[in-house]
């Protein structure tokens, strides 16, 4: 059985820490703080906060990503590469400093990560507030935990493909051997596809 641990100061905060994710060499946790006084703009907005993994095998203190992946605006990432270097981001970053409902991605280069782009989900659900985006290792198949007009109940897994035009299909609901009148989240894509 498993047991429960808690990560401690340098991980929790009196905010909320929510959708961890680790890096695949298992030595960098990313998650999204909200309610929480070191968010960049406005403490109720969200930002993506990072530790890393120490000789001890202890988590360092979490610190903001900053920009260009963090703003004022709502800021999550929903998943990460199998690589460790692309970040795939809730939102779109507009050119003008704004944030749009959408999909982006950054990626990690020697001075930082990128600013984040738009990756175009070919008619995403724009009427959900939450969603999470599981990419897969080869970077061709999107599931989707999102509350869509079809959905069985709560949140629904939807499944996405990448098209020739570098977009992604419209998404479609899994059905109900899958999904069910209660929420599923938190989808991930293992490495066989």
């Amino acid at each position: 059985k498993a047991q429960r641990e808690n990560l401690g100061k340098a991980i929790n905060s009196s905010g909320q820490e929510v959708a961890p994710i680790i890096a695949p060499d298992g030595k960098t946790l990313y998650f999204t703080r909200n309610n929480f006084e070191g968010n960049t703009g406005s403490p109720t907005h969200q930002d993506v906060w990072y530790s890393t993994l120490n000789d001890k095998g202890e988590w360092t203190d979490a610190l903001n990503m900053g920009p260009p992946i963090n703003n004022a605006g709502e800021n999550a990432m929903t998943s990460i590469s199998a690589d460790g270097k692309t970040a795939y981001l809730n939102n779109e970053y507009g050119a003008d400093g704004n944030m749009y409902f959408g999909f982006s991605r950054s990626f990690k280069t020697k001075s930082g990560w990128s600013v984040p782009r738009s990756w175009k989900i070919i008619n995403f659900i724009k009427t959900a507030k939450y969603f999470e985006i599981s990419v897969s290792p080869f970077e061709n198949v999107l599931i989707m935990a999102v509350q869509g007009n079809d959905s069985e109940g709560g949140k629904d897994l939807y499944i996405s493909f990448l098209q020739k035009d570098n977009t992604w299909s419209e998404p479609r609901n899994l059905g109900n051997v899958i999904n069910s009148a209660d929420s599923e989240s938190t989808p991930f894509l293992a490495l066989d596809n």
